[in-house]
């Protein structure tokens, strides 16, 4: 099994991440619940999820590229580090 590796997301910064991991899984959830197939559903997470970051966090950057490569940062590290949390979690 692989170690657990440092989280990319700043300690102030990590009941953001926490928000925007939530606001992915339930927009997917609903989508895939609408009959929704991948890439679909993933889009709909997706897009949930940035605009939660970007409602959250005011330093979040401008560049598009750069929120998309931080908003995916926060759910590839959510997944990761607690499955079941993500999965079956809060809301679940």
């Amino acid at each position: 099994m692989f170690g657990q590796r440092p989280s990319p997301i700043a300690g102030d910064k990590r009941s953001i991440m926490r928000e925007v991991a939530l606001a992915y899984r339930r927009a997917d959830r609903a989508a895939k619940a609408e009959g929704c197939l991948p890439p679909e559903h993933h889009r709909r997470g997706y897009e949930a999820a940035r605009a939660k970051y970007l409602e959250l966090d005011p330093d979040a950057p401008a560049d598009r590229l750069e929120a998309a490569a931080r908003v995916s940062e926060m759910i590839a590290y959510a997944i990761r580090s607690n499955t079941d949390w993500f999965w079956r979690g809060p809301d679940a």
